[in-house]
């Protein structure tokens, strides 16, 4: 493969594992935080 390719593909998987992440710390932070600050 070339050096774009794997590049390419890092990019990608860190991209959806950050999304994913970010959703799971907004239903988290939902859960959570709503009944405290409010």
């Amino acid at each position: 493969m070339s050096t774009l390719a794997l590049i390419a593909a890092a990019f990608v998987v860190l991209f959806t594992l950050g999304l994913l992440a970010a959703l799971l710390a907004l239903a988290a932070g939902d859960a959570r935080y709503t009944g405290r600050h409010r």
